[in-house]
């Protein structure tokens, strides 16, 4: 992933990052403070990750991801610890949330997946 700004926002802003050698297993933790909207695409050996997300500040959070298919995911939602979250769906089906951690707690997040977080 070089060095460079491109390489700081792939990896903090929009949270992509290798938890394995080669990316057989990535993280997705998007960090988007007080952005409303984030998009990008971040290069890896196999293949690009595509992530699309918006949030309703203190409301809900949307994600697009396109995560290459041979590659794992775990996906950590950005939502502060004090908050109150009522649903967690992967393309449609509602997910189990660690909202101590962050993550959710399967691996349906594999090819293309739209990833939903309502706030109470």
């Amino acid at each position: 992933m070089g060095f460079g700004y491109g390489n700081i926002v792939g990896r903090y802003i929009l949270g992509v990052r290798p938890l394995t050698a080669g990316f057989d297993k990535i993280e997705i933790a998007p960090q988007f403070a007080d952005l409303e909207f984030i998009e990008g695409k971040v290069p890896t050996i196999k293949g690009p990750v595509s992530i699309r997300a918006e949030q309703s500040i203190g409301k809900s959070v949307t994600l697009e991801l396109t995560i290459p298919n041979n590659v794992k995911a775990t996906l950590s939602l950005p939502f502060a610890k004090d908050k109150n979250i009522s649903s967690v769906s992967v393309n449609g089906q509602q997910v189990k949330f660690n909202a101590d951690t962050g993550l959710l707690d399967d691996d349906r997040v594999v090819g293309r997946s739209i990833c939903c977080g309502s706030i109470l």
